[in-house]
């Protein structure tokens, strides 16, 4: 199971009207378990806010394909079935995240 709201939050098919702030387009985006949807019950969770527009779901939906192809592929998977068996997830740190991201280095000409 996964939670991806928030990615196809300001797409043209989720509820809501588009609005321009500044010359840009956002879309309110209200998480489902925010009080806004649930009246007047508070909870801990869901936010409430903008999010810029994003146009079609089409491209969103086609960057989740591929990046779960990427990812199938990595383990050898043909399937669904077969990945969900090969696939092993690892916790890292937020220091290990640190250590593997790009970094700009200074070249002396």
């Amino acid at each position: 199971m996964v939670m991806i709201g928030n990615l196809f939050a300001g797409t043209n098919e989720t509820p809501g009207d588009t609005f321009s702030i500044n010359g840009r387009q956002y879309k309110k985006y209200r998480g489902q378990a925010s009080f806004g949807v649930n009246g007047d019950r508070y909870v801990k969770e869901g936010i409430d806010g903008f999010v810029p527009a994003k146009g079609p779901v089409a491209p969103v939906l086609h960057q989740i394909r591929g990046g779960l192809q990427s990812a199938m592929s990595y383990v050898g998977a043909r399937d669904l079935d077969e990945f969900t068996k090969k696939a092993k997830f690892t916790k890292v740190s937020s220091h290990t995240l640190m250590e593997n991201s790009t970094r700009v280095t200074e070249m002396t000409l």
